[in-house]
């Protein structure tokens, strides 16, 4: 018995599979068979030639041919797992204390868990769980403190296989470095200034403020706004959008300072519901503020400051 009494039968695409050695005595004997490349499946077959004799010289099966074509198949898959993608799997832009990525093979793997991925970007965030069999996997990240950008990593060390054993890639690391990136927002906005539109001073019945945020926001009304001074002063109107809002005041009856101030309630917020929070400052109290100075016209006589010794002005008549 050699080597010329087998051939093989191939599917898929397997190439260049070969019959190498043939060894063994009496009844049994061990064919070395070289699998080629690609993938498919392969079986041994014996084709009786009348070559394959016992001691009494009685050829295999009798005279004539009597292949053996119904021996066991091998599957033969020599190209490695690989990683398809690496997606977001929740919302994005972000600012939830832990988000999701989909994890994507090319087949079936064993061997996933949170040793084999690293996060770039945020450096307090971490993976906290992989789940999920067979050719995906779910990977929950918590997204740590602070804010910017997140990208799940996968960093291979040919822990993770296929059913053949083969793993991830072939022989050696095959990181996979290009999935998507979550924006991490937990920055909360941040009112930059209250500043006067209308003149100062001014004895007009209605003035104007310019509320500037640091991003762009919602929820704001005239419920989130109060005046200081004049007590009979009211907030009329608010309108705007984005970062920048226009207040506008009825300035009230009688003279003095009229300071518009925001009143923190947490009902203006970001695009990711965020809420308003005043900036770490040293001097300045938590409402931020802007005084306008009225002068009320009576008897055809001017209102006139007296500056001396005052803090904010106060008016009164000379």
């Amino acid at each position: 018995m050699d080597t010329t009494d087998f051939a093989l039968t191939v599917t898929g695409s397997i190439t260049g599979a070969s019959v190498t050695s043939v060894s063994g005595t009496g009844t049994t004997y061990t064919v070395v068979v070289n699998t080629g490349a690609g993938p498919g499946t392969l079986r041994l077959d014996l084709m009786d030639n009348d070559s394959i004799i016992d001691v009494a010289s009685n050829p295999l099966g009798g005279a004539g041919t009597n292949n053996y074509t119904t021996g066991e198949v091998y599957d033969i898959n020599p190209i490695p797992p690989e990683v398809v993608s690496i997606l977001r799997a929740s919302p994005n832009p972000a600012n939830a204390a832990s988000v999701n990525y989909t994890v994507t093979f090319s087949e079936a793997v064993t061997g996933v868990d949170t040793t084999d991925f690293a996060l770039t970007g945020i450096a307090s965030a971490s993976v906290t769980s992989v789940t999920g069999t067979g050719a995906t996997r779910t990977i929950a990240v918590d997204t740590g403190t602070g804010s910017g950008t997140l990208r799940l990593d996968l960093m291979d060390d040919n822990s993770i296989i296929n059913v053949y054993s083969t793993p991830l890639g072939g022989a050696g690391a095959q990181n996979f470095t290009t999935g998507e990136v979550y924006d991490i927002d937990k920055t909360p906005p941040t009112v930059i200034s209250i500043v006067r539109v209308s003149i100062s001073p001014t004895n007009a019945a209605s003035v104007d403020y310019t509320v500037t945020f640091s991003e762009a926001v919602t929820g704001v009304d005239t419920t989130d706004f109060a005046l200081t001074g004049i007590p009979s002063a009211s907030v009329t109107s608010v309108t705007g959008s984005g970062t920048t809002y226009t207040v506008a005041a009825n300035t009230g009856t009688g003279s003095g300072t009229l300071r518009l101030d925001l009143m923190d309630d947490n009902s203006i917020v970001d695009a990711l519901s965020n809420p308003l929070v005043e900036p770490a400052r040293t001097t300045s109290p938590l409402v931020r503020s802007m005084t306008l100075i009225k002068l009320l016209r009576q008897s055809s006589r001017l209102y006139v400051p007296l500056r001396a010794q005052q803090t904010l002005p106060v008016w009164t008549t000379p």
